[in-house]
């Protein structure tokens, strides 16, 4: 029978036939709290889902920041000390007007390349257009990387930011919006929580599902 492997990108698993198959704990877990963002490292090996050599990351919190004349950002030392890697890809994000971050490698190991004359035209114009879109952008001495302009200018990201960490990769977000979008989230935490834990039983760890409840 074949296995699925969960399209999470921060907690992998398999399921066969219907069934949850976990990777082998436990987790040697480092975690790193400081300003308000929290990275959690778990160096444990993917091999067993094709992603040997990456240990999931999870990052979350929430940092206002300023793009300055040049277009740099400066990436929190809090952040950068509690990665292997400090280069990131950056693209436009699944929300309009936002920007992905990941780490270089990470990022690759996630991107399979298929043989081009499986895929239909549509898909082949669709992945020409997303990586002409992404750029690889190296940190200076100082931690900043330099954002190309025509992903600002595109997304129609402006100098006042938040930059936001979304468990395996980062998001970078005009600051009103996201505190719009932050104000509109907490009107309806409960609901918004209830439907969103629900959707995402099936990839949960035996720690989270013993914790809910369910």
């Amino acid at each position: 029978m074949n296995d699925f492997v969960a399209p999470t990108l921060a907690s992998r698993l398999r399921i066969r036939g219907g069934k949850k198959v976990f990777p082998s704990l436990p987790f040697s877990s480092n975690y790193g709290l400081s300003d308000s963002l929290l990275v959690v490292d778990y160096p444990y090996q993917w091999s067993q889902v094709g992603l040997s050599g990456v240990g999931a990351m999870f990052l979350v919190g929430t940092y206002e920041l300023t793009i300055d004349a040049k277009n740099r950002l400066s990436v929190p030392f809090s952040i950068r000390r509690k990665l292997e890697e400090h280069s990131f890809y950056v693209l436009p994000g699944l929300r309009h007007g936002t920007l992905a971050l990941y780490p270089e490698k990470y990022f690759e190991r996630l991107r399979p390349v298929p043989p081009a004359e499986s895929l239909s035209p549509g898909t082949h114009e669709w992945r020409q257009f997303e990586y002409s879109q992404c750029a690889l952008v190296d940190p200076d001495n100082q931690g900043r990387i330099l954002l190309p302009e025509r992903l600002l200018r595109r997304t129609g990201i402006d100098k006042e930011v938040v930059l936001i960490g979304v468990q395996d990769h980062l998001e970078l977000w005009n600051r009103a919006e996201f505190e719009a979008f932050e104000q509109a989230q907490w009107q309806n935490v409960d609901t918004n929580r209830a439907q969103a834990m629900e959707e995402l039983k099936v990839y949960a760890s035996p720690v989270a599902v013993a914790a809910s409840g369910s």
